[in-house]
């Protein structure tokens, strides 16, 4: 499997919200850090995959599953890393 890096801007979880890491931190979510700025919440994820589809669509439900939805989608980098 190859590790995908990509970022996902979250939306409908408030980013202030009281212990807010823990929807994502020891809940299936270990695989990303958790970025709060101006307001916004992002996480950017070392995620590995078959490949590029299925390591977005698996954060997207993650994050979903967390009660939260995802607004933008950004790639850290081009490449992989095996």
């Amino acid at each position: 499997m190859t590790i995908y890096r990509f970022s996902v801007e979250v939306g409908g979880i408030d980013p202030n919200e009281r212990d807010m890491e823990n929807r994502f931190y020891g809940n299936g979510v270990d695989d990303a850090l958790i970025v709060v700025s101006n307001g916004r919440l992002t996480l950017a994820f070392d995620r590995e995959a078959a490949n590029a589809e299925a390591a977005i669509h698996s954060a997207e439900e993650d994050i979903v599953r967390r009660g939260g939805s995802v607004t933008r989608i950004e790639w850290s980098n081009p490449r992989t890393w095996d």
